[in-house]
């Protein structure tokens, strides 16, 4: 009986190392998601600011 409270203990512990493992993955992924984000919001915003630019009329000359 001691021995499989001992097993169990260590399951527990390996259990709850790979749901902290899990954790900081998922945690890191979330990061990368909020990066691309951001990157892609600057694209988009560049590309409607070259589109606008390009968009203009030229100055007429005088």
């Amino acid at each position: 009986m001691a021995a499989e409270i001992a097993d169990l203990g260590n399951a527990k512990l390996e259990g709850e190392e790979q749901l902290a493992q899990a954790n900081a993955e998922k945690d890191a992924w979330k990061a990368r998601v909020a990066d691309l984000e951001k990157e892609q919001n600057f694209r988009s915003q560049m590309l409607a600011l070259m589109k606008e630019t390009l968009e203009q009329k030229p100055p007429a000359a005088e």
